[in-house]
């Protein structure tokens, strides 16, 4: 992974999952592309180690990258991200703690989908990256600026191929109301391997700072081993807010088995 596009978090052994050193990532959630030999966040499965299992972390179209809105083109071809059936609200879902993250696989068989460039992605599963303080945690970084939290919806095209939609959180005194659904859960999640269903109906649109949203898009890769790329990504300008106690619920978890 090259290392140079933005300040990371790292995941330690035995240490919460906001816990955090410069230049190092939080990893991104089990993603449609699964790794086969392990990997982690230090020592010798660790990022500067990657590329010597998976040759593509060392690739040029590396994600995440450091955005910055000067220096972005405007692209006229580019149509509006539409988001089809986000407004019928996730009744059923699969949540759980991987050990990187904490992802939502939706499981009421309703396809929200987003176009791109002709080709269909239907949603596949969301997932959030934080870290230990309010300005650090997102993967991307916008104008210089890391976040408190990013969400990831990873969407899948019937040819296997990846769109993921990254939408910044702001952490802020007062709780995101949308949100609550998906922190109600995260005491059920504290360690690795723990899962449990969506007991609420979550709103998508309500996660989304507008719709149409106004993104940046570029081609980029998984943040993880095996670091695949062909990836498209569309990185919300708007910020969405998160509340400073629903933050504190998603520090508390685990990137280990509570027997270990």
């Amino acid at each position: 992974m090259v290392p140079a596009t933005t300040v990371l978090c790292s995941v330690l052994l035995l240490l919460p999952l906001s816990e955090c050193l410069p230049r190092i990532r939080i990893g991104l959630s089990s993603c449609p592309a699964e790794a086969k030999e392990p990997w982690s966040y230090r020592g010798k499965n660790g990022p500067p180690f990657w590329g010597e299992r998976y040759p593509m972390c060392y690739g040029k179209e590396q994600s995440p990258v450091a955005i910055y809105s000067q220096s972005a083109v405007p692209d006229d071809t580019l149509k509006k991200l539409a988001l089809e059936n986000y407004d019928i609200p996730v009744t059923s879902a699969k949540v759980e703690n991987n050990g990187h993250t904490v992802q939502l696989t939706p499981t009421d068989n309703q396809d929200r989908t987003i176009s791109i460039g002709g080709t269909t992605y239907r949603l596949a599963q969301l997932h959030f990256h934080w870290g230990d303080v309010y300005y650090r945690g997102s993967e991307h970084t916008l104008d210089g600026v890391q976040y408190a939290m990013e969400m990831h919806l990873v969407h899948m095209s019937q040819d296997g191929e990846i769109a993921v939609v990254g939408v910044f959180l702001k952490e802020e005194m007062n709780n995101n109301e949308e949100l609550n659904p998906f922190v109600q859960l995260l005491p059920e999640l504290l360690y690795k391997g723990t899962s449990t269903e969506l007991k609420s109906e979550l709103n998508l649109n309500g996660l989304m700072p507008q719709n149409p949203v106004s993104y940046y898009r570029y081609q980029g890769s998984l943040t993880t081993p095996p670091c695949d790329e062909g990836v498209t990504w569309s990185v919300a300008k708007q910020l969405i807010p998160v509340g400073r106690n629903q933050m504190a619920e998603f520090r508390k978890l685990y990137s280990v088995k509570k027997e270990d």
